[in-house]
């Protein structure tokens, strides 16, 4: 076995392991094209193998478009490359870092595969590490236990809310800040925001024919993103739009909210054009007049 001394000089004197540029490309990447970061991820690893902290937001990325098995192989790596002596026996700090990108991780995975006890016993065994996640997390964990009560509703802010019992009325109010009317004398209040003609009543009801599906991202936690596409339906910072944003909470049917964004031409989605096509049909649709009500109500040619 190699002595101390030997493996550290090694570790000291190791060539580059990563490379900054490259990595940061990716990770801009992977916010506007997921499935495409993966490729350029794998491509990455053939030249800087040993780059494990970027391998934790692979597997981020591996959890966001569902590739929870591949993500749970790579997680056992990591895990087993932290336990093994070696070059993280000289970065402590690197190694704790590694640790709570898998920790996060974890958490992620096990709540994206309805694995609530592993979840919530990694992240109460690990609070004081993993508190600054936030409230809800105590509260959604409450919520899968089936011990918070429904009167614990009020007076909780809107995602507290909607954790303790869903209700479609106070998601549909909380999207009035992206609806044009609701913006039309304060552009501060939202950046995003849904044009005067989009039918948002309609589509909120044909979203649902179509969620929870397989072309949710996961991204986050506990909720999930869908992508629709509605030529020009409103504008993310000032710029036309053609697609939207959906967020609900995991595998449910249950809205948090929703937005015209931005840069969504990678991401699956499911087009809504239909929609605005059959708006146009009935607008052209040629109304009877009086006279021509008279004439067929007597058969007169």
């Amino acid at each position: 076995m190699r002595d101390f001394d030997k493996v550290k000089k090694e570790y000291q004197n190791k060539k580059m392991y990563f490379n900054k540029y490259e990595f940061v490309k990716i990770i801009e990447k992977s916010k506007i094209d997921p499935y495409g970061s993966i490729i350029e991820f794998e491509k990455y690893f053939e030249k800087y193998p040993d780059d494990n902290s970027a391998r934790t937001y692979y597997t981020s990325n591996l959890i966001a478009i569902g590739k929870f098995e591949e993500a749970e192989k790579e997680l056992e790596k990591l895990e087993y490359l932290l336990k093994k002596k070696g070059i993280y026996s000289f970065d402590e700090n690197r190694a704790k870092a590694l640790s709570h990108s898998i920790k996060l991780s974890r958490l992620k995975l096990y709540l994206y595969q309805n694995r609530s006890e592993e979840a919530m016993d990694l992240f109460f065994s690990n609070f004081d590490e993993l508190s600054y996640l936030g409230k809800e997390f105590i509260f959604f964990f409450d919520k899968l236990r089936g011990v918070l009560d429904p009167k614990r509703r009020t007076p909780n802010s809107y995602m507290f809310r909607q954790i303790v019992e869903y209700k479609e009325d106070d998601f549909r109010e909380h999207i009035k800040k992206h609806l044009a009317d609701y913006n039309e004398n304060d552009r501060n209040i939202s950046v995003s925001y849904f044009n005067p003609d989009f039918p948002i009543d309609k589509a909120i009801e044909e979203i649902k024919k179509y969620i929870p599906s397989e072309k949710r991202l996961c991204q986050g936690y506990f909720e999930n993103m869908y992508i629709f596409k509605y030529d020009q339906c409103g504008r993310d910072k000032n710029k036309l739009v053609d697609y939207f944003k959906v967020y609900t909470f995991s595998n449910t049917q249950n809205f948090i909210t929703m937005c015209p964004s931005d840069n969504c031409t990678y991401y699956p989605y499911v087009d809504l054009n239909y929609l605005k096509e059959k708006e146009e049909e009935k607008t052209l649709v040629k109304r009877p007049s009086q006279i021509d009500k008279f004439r067929q109500r007597y058969n007169i040619k």
